[in-house]
């Protein structure tokens, strides 16, 4: 079986880019860490699904991946990297779930290097539920987007004065249908959000 040594993992429920790492993750340190190469459909299915992988998979990897603790040594039962010679994700198993990392670019680049002289593997495994996958916002822009989106909820039933407000100072013009302002900010919100985001902290900022 071949290895990666000596990388540093952030294992998440959901896939998110190593630029998006922040300093509240728990990023882990492995020392060693088996590497499986497989087919891009099969890397398409791990990023986009929680994946049942089939027991004598998991048995044959079973407390090969170590990694650095508190100056020890320790194994991690059910872990291993995929790769299909593009990209490689690492995963960590814990019965039926399973929770999946990006590697840092350096990092990513020795694995894409090592895989090229293995031999593809077929795993076995079940799509048990879709990943949430966010393409195109980075954490910060979505725990942004959270917080605009439950302040407009609150002008939703709150003073429409401050809501058309608000709707002049974004669009420069104006509205007297609550409903038709609050959809278009939700719309704005959705598919211009580098637009519309700033003005709105802005502007709750000021009146909070």
């Amino acid at each position: 079986m071949s290895y990666i040594y000596d990388i540093v993992l952030n294992f998440k429920q959901d896939l998110y880019e190593f630029y998006d790492w922040n300093n509240k993750d728990t990023i882990i340190h492995i020392r060693k860490i088996p590497l499986l190469k497989v087919s891009s459909k099969t890397m398409e299915d791990i990023k986009q699904y929680i994946i049942q992988f089939d027991s004598n998979f998991l048995e044959s990897i079973k407390n090969k991946t170590e990694m650095f603790q508190n100056k020890q040594i320790v194994s991690l039962k059910q872990s291993f990297i995929l790769s299909d010679g593009f990209e490689a994700v690492a995963l960590v198993v814990y019965k039926d779930k399973n929770k999946i990392s990006r590697l840092q670019v350096e990092e990513e680049l020795e694995v894409l290097d090592e895989v090229s002289k293995l031999k593809e593997t077929n795993i076995k495994y079940q799509k048990i539920k879709k990943r949430y996958v966010q393409m195109y916002k980075t954490r910060k822009e979505l725990k942004l987007e959270q917080y605009l989106k439950l302040e407009l909820k609150k002008l939703e039933q709150g003073d429409i004065i401050k809501l058309q407000y608000l709707y002049f100072e974004c669009f420069l013009e104006e509205e007297k249908s609550r409903d038709k302002m609050i959809e278009r900010f939700y719309f704005e919100l959705n598919n211009n959000f580098n637009f519309i985001s700033e003005k709105l902290l802005s502007f709750f900022k000021l009146v909070s």
